[in-house]
């Protein structure tokens, strides 16, 4: 069995590392593909990226695992000939977003500039040789597969490849073995495409009585910026951390003003303290302590000199929900944010997300089949708590979910007494919606409302395709 072969049954599975692999494979004869036809680096890049989204949600469809390569190659052509007929479609990716972590301006410019100069030498070439020359050469494939791609005898690609050899200039194989080695850009766009297609939590959405009141105290407290210019008659306000700037997997907040005395928050029954619901990550927990002391927070009592090791601690917003912090990450979260500005001295993100279950078994057995969750660790009889990560997302910095078993009767759920809407409180982002819709219907999951629907123990949970502002780089139609 081939290795695409295996990639496309594995990602067929949910197997996020496996998709992410054809995408390196692929991203860079795909971007070539494109570039020669729209002739223009972040146009290309886009419908590159454009094509393995098609191509995830459309994966079902490929009969035969062993095209996959021509089958990519025949996406990237139609879109960038729909490109030509539809320019403006395509939205360019910010330059910064081009930026590498640890890559200056300069490095980029050159880079930029030996891949120009590669694909300006292949578009010199007929278009015969072109296409079998960027498929062996930029792609990596083999005469045989540039054959199978190209639907041409393996005589026909050896002979396009070596005149198109015989055209191309020595210095130019150099500037192809740099390119290969370093450019980095199969990196860049698997992150960019995974964040397109990995489910994730996009909103949480917060009890407020004060809306106003509330915007203030988390841009100060947490550094969440208001999206769009703010009106006396809003009842509801959606914020971003990182200044709206884009960290991948940060999701926003969605404050919403209410008459409903329910908090986000439930008592260990237990353990006879309060637990946090939303759990921030920062770097200096110390520092994040005295910020929010000097400023009148609801903050647990510390005594540092007694507990200086202490990973983390509790507070409360100005209407009561529940708060925690911590400075321990686990595998993968920081990666992915090393090179976000930050927009507050303290708080980075959103770390993970604390719900209270009856049964921990069964809600981990729900969580995982219904988003595909991993359980970190191995499980225990005598769990009373497991932290579950999204697959593929632990990769992007998804924050992730702590289901605790208790007995308080408190549940994440809430009214909007001006809709008299149960809201969701954790709104997970997917990319077929329609799809998760069914497949909780078909478990007899409790709906609310077009999208919102509740897990076995009554917590609020919503399912969307839209992102907000920021959490993706890239808009499509």
């Amino acid at each position: 069995m081939s290795h695409d072969m295996k990639r496309v049954q594995a990602a067929l599975l949910g197997d996020w590392e496996a998709f992410g692999a054809i995408v390196r494979k692929y991203a860079n004869i795909l971007h070539a593909v494109a570039y020669e036809v729209v002739r223009d680096y972040h146009t290309a890049q886009d419908i590159a990226q454009e094509t393995f989204l098609k191509a995830y949600t459309n994966m079902h469809n490929l009969h035969n695992p062993e095209k996959l390569g021509s089958w990519l190659y025949s996406i990237a052509r139609r879109l960038s000939l729909n490109a030509l007929r539809t320019k403006g479609r395509y939205t360019s990716l910010e330059a910064a977003n081009d930026l590498h972590f640890g890559q200056s301006v300069e490095e980029l410019v050159v880079q930029r500039d030996i891949r120009q100069k590669i694909f300006d030498a292949f578009n010199a070439l007929s278009e015969p040789q072109r296409h079998a020359s960027m498929l062996h050469y930029l792609g990596g494939f083999t005469i045989r597969e540039t054959a199978e791609i190209l639907d041409i005898s393996m005589n026909a690609a050896e002979s396009r490849i070596r005149r198109s050899k015989d055209s191309l200039k020595k210095e130019l194989f150099v500037l192809m073995d740099d390119f290969m080695n370093y450019d980095g850009f199969g990196q860049n766009i698997e992150r960019e495409v995974l964040r397109a297609i990995v489910p994730r939590i996009a909103t949480i959405e917060i009890p407020v009585s004060d809306l106003l009141r509330a915007v203030e105290w988390y841009g100060v407290m947490l550094g969440a910026e208001l999206q769009g210019e703010w009106s006396d008659e809003w009842t509801t306000a959606m914020l971003h951390f990182q200044g709206g700037s884009g960290a991948i997997g940060v999701p926003s907040l969605y404050l919403v003003k209410t008459d409903d005395t329910r908090r986000l928050t439930f008592k260990n029954m237990k353990h006879g303290y309060i637990q946090s619901i939303i759990d921030l990550y920062t770097h200096d927990l110390k520092g994040y302590y005295r910020f929010l002391k000097e400023r009148g927070v609801d903050v647990n009592e510390i005594d540092w000199e007694q507990e200086p090791n202490r990973q983390g601690f509790g507070f409360r917003d100005c209407d009561g929900n529940s708060f925690g912090v911590c400075n321990v990450e686990l595998n993968g979260q920081g990666e992915a944010n090393q090179a976000i500005p930050q927009s507050h001295p303290y708080v980075w993100r959103v770390a993970g997300i604390e719900i209270p279950v009856t049964d921990l078994k069964k809600a981990i057995a729900w969580y995982s089949e219904t988003f595909g969750m991993r359980v970190l660790g191995e499980p225990e009889e005598d769990w009373e708590a497991a932290m579950l990560y999204l697959d593929g997302g632990e990769r992007l910095g998804v924050p992730n979910l702590y289901l605790v078993e208790n007995q308080d009767e408190q549940r994440l759920a809430f009214t909007n007494t001006y809709t008299n809407v149960t809201h969701s409180v954790i709104d997970f982002y997917s990319a077929n919606v329609e799809e998760m819709l069914l497949g909780l219907r078909s478990r007899n999951a409790k709906m609310n409302g077009v999208s919102g629907f509740f897990d076995p123990d009554g917590n609020s949970l919503a399912v969307c395709s839209a992102v907000h502002h920021g959490q993706v780089n890239k808009t499509r139609e």
